[in-house]
């Protein structure tokens, strides 16, 4: 407001006094506190009023806060910010920003310019509350439980990182609690839990498992007489025990043992059942005689068929009426061992059987063989490491004396084709004389010989039958079309001699001509 002073008569003789104006309430009306002396004459300049609004979009709790906009700020009045919570009075309105999720009240303020008067307007925003991350949830589980008497917590508590919310829990889905449920009898129990966010967190919807608490476990009772029990542990529960004792099985007649056999080729019975009064008998396979397996148990007899040395452990298991019978389990021992076959030093028997065999693994000394082709006057054998069932072949003692040749059953097979002229027998038969149109060749040890009558073989030999040749003896050869070896006389070594018709010489041979040795022809000169 500007005030224009025009005296009424001449020029002022000093500054005026001056005037005091008072405004009303709205600033519409002025008052004059005093008249004065002379006349004045009043001009009065109003600023323009500003209509302002100010407004701000509201964000999520950890969210980058939003920029307010103002919008009527005409004169570019200086503006300036403060905030409350919504409802809450006025003198607690702060220039900080709020960081909490809730509803708040933002007031924009503007200065006065020159020609503009300042401005105040408001508006209401939201800070919304955050989700709460399921990696920040772990989810409670249930206890493992048996009935005890006693109340037992149901669950392991759940938690929720950096304390954004708190875990409840309920066993009717109305009533919550932070504290873990419980329960006593034995059954199923529902457990419900949610999350009740921190208020800058939203809650999470409640969700539920199932709790069982089992039957009561059974209560160990040890004893070593049969009539004084001790419990193994105190159970956590009252209980009240019935006993009621039985009498002992019997074991009438006892397993007995096979002891040692040899093998057949197929599973043979380790032991012979035992009988027993008032139970049964139970068999297992230990790997000592000194401790009962506590697997593998049956009411079978075990049976095997592979050579080795067997535990045969035994008990007799009580009926309804009996308890076990104290005298068991006990151990018998069985052993299966190969095919054991007698050979002299240096020569070699024929073998035949229903079952695949090999070496038993220390026979270094001992090779086999089989016949893979057969001429007029010899026989080539080949060798082997192992023969398939019903394969003839030949077994040889390379050792400086008799011996018991051991042979196994094995899986392996062999790929080395037989002559259809060598044959064999499983059984004791007879090699018939030989014919016009039929030839029979048996074995010697070192050479098959001409067979003129008939003669009985014991079972699992093999021998010759030829239709192209009457030749007195057919001799083995190793892997050459002759099989003969050029030797010079005197530096011969003193071993098993035969001539070309089969008989054994008492000693070396000093003649020139061609013999047989260690089952391969020589010549003498």
């Amino acid at each position: 407001m500007a005030l224009l002073l025009t005296a009424a008569t001449g020029a002022w003789a000093q500054d005026p006094d001056p005037i005091d104006l008072t405004p009303s309430a709205d600033g519409t009306v002025w008052t004059l506190s005093t008249m004065p002396e002379y006349d004045v004459e009043l001009e009065v300049t109003y600023k323009t009023d500003l209509t302002l609004t100010v407004s701000l979009s509201g964000w999520t709790y950890g969210a980058t806060a939003n920029t307010p906009t103002v919008t009527g700020n005409t004169g570019n009045g200086a503006v300036t910010y403060n905030y409350k919570k919504k409802d809450a009075d006025d003198e607690t309105y702060s220039a900080d920003v709020p960081t909490d999720a809730g509803t708040y009240t933002i007031r924009a303020t503007v200065a006065e310019t020159d020609d503009y008067a300042d401005g105040v307007a408001t508006a209401n925003f939201t800070i919304a509350a955050a989700d709460i991350a399921a990696t920040d949830i772990t989810a409670p589980t249930a206890n493992t439980l048996y009935f005890t008497g006693q109340a037992q917590a149901l669950i392991v508590a759940g938690s929720v990182a950096g304390g954004i919310g708190t875990m409840q829990y309920s066993l009717d889905g109305t009533n919550w609690s932070t504290d873990i449920p419980t329960g006593t009898d034995e059954g199923d129990y529902t457990v419900y839990y949610k999350v009740v966010g921190d208020g800058n967190h939203n809650d999470v919807a409640a969700q539920s498992f199932k709790v069982t608490i089992g039957e009561a476990l059974d209560i160990d009772l040890t004893s070593t007489d049969g009539k004084t029990w001790t419990l193994a542990s105190t159970p956590y529960y009252d209980v009240e025990l019935e006993v009621e004792y039985y009498p002992a099985a019997t074991l009438t007649t006892a397993p007995t043992s096979i002891g040692e056999v040899y093998a057949t080729g197929s599973a043979q019975a380790l032991v012979t059942g035992g009988v027993a009064a008032g139970g049964s008998f139970e068999y297992a396979l230990g790997t000592d005689d000194q401790t009962a397996p506590t697997t593998g148990w049956t009411a079978t007899v075990p049976e095997e068929a592979a050579p080795g040395t067997y535990f045969v452990w035994y008990k007799v298991v009580g009926d309804a009426t009996h308890s076990d019978c104290e005298d068991a389990p006990a151990c018998l021992t069985a052993t299966i061992k190969g095919i054991p076959v007698t050979i002299a030093s240096g020569e070699y028997v024929t073998y035949y059987s229903n079952m695949a065999l090999t070496l038993e693994p220390s026979e270094t000394e001992a090779k086999l063989y089989t016949i893979s082709a057969v001429g007029t006057e010899t026989a080539t054998a080949t060798e082997i490491t192992s023969a398939n069932a019903e394969m003839p072949f030949l077994i040889y003692n390379g050792a400086a004396t008799e011996k018991t040749i051991i042979l196994i059953p094995t899986d392996a097979t062999s790929n080395q084709a037989v002559a259809p002229e060598f044959v064999g027998t499983l059984e004791t038969t007879t090699i018939a004389a030989s014919s016009e149109n039929q030839n029979n060749y048996a074995f010697n040890g070192l050479q098959f010989v001409w067979v003129k009558n008939a003669i009985d073989v014991a079972a699992n030999k093999a021998w010759l039958t030829i239709s192209a040749t009457n030749a007195p003896v057919i001799n083995l050869v190793f892997g050459d079309a002759t099989g003969i070896d050029m030797v010079e006389s005197g530096k011969l070594k003193v071993e098993s001699w035969y001539d070309l018709n089969g008989r054994k010489l008492q000693k070396m041979p000093t003649k020139k001509g061609v013999y047989i040795l260690n089952g391969k022809k020589v010549v003498i000169k």
